[in-house]
């Protein structure tokens, strides 16, 4: 299927939603299921076609594009008050000093450029970033 085959199912479904008319309360919850879907589209749309992109590289380790991702939130504008990040892979039983080596140069390189990008677009300011660990292996062990 090409993009124009594409494109005229997305309108035909568009102008079916749009003239849809429920009779029922099931009806009912799916056209507005729907509506929410179709303004968090359009919302996302505008956000992307007028977002202001990173300065920097934040690099290719998920850290990174999750950092990455995270300034896109709150430079977008939508509103976001938290983001939640993750970094796994620190509960290593071997090579522990090379593998939590990596994972920090990694961290701190995204912290690095998410930092540099928010503080570019003025909103470092009013940044908090919260670090947690729930597991309490130390780097001797």
């Amino acid at each position: 299927m090409n993009s124009l085959d594409n494109e005229f199912q997305r309108e035909t479904f568009l102008s079916i939603m749009n003239g849809f008319q429920a009779k029922t309360l099931h009806q009912a919850s799916l056209k507005s299921g729907w509506d929410v879907v179709e303004n968090a589209v359009s919302t996302i749309a505008d956000v992307v076609s007028s977002a202001t992109f990173p300065a920097g590289d934040f690099g290719n380790s998920g850290i990174e594009r999750a950092f990455e991702n995270a300034y896109m939130v709150f430079a977008g504008g939508l509103g976001t008050k938290a983001v939640y990040i993750r970094q796994s892979g620190y509960d290593t039983h071997g090579d522990q000093d090379s593998a939590h080596s990596s994972l920090l140069s990694s961290l701190n390189s995204g912290l690095d450029s998410f930092i540099a990008n928010m503080n570019a677009k003025g909103l470092w300011k009013d940044t908090i970033v919260y670090f947690v660990s729930e597991f309490s292996r130390t780097n001797g062990e």
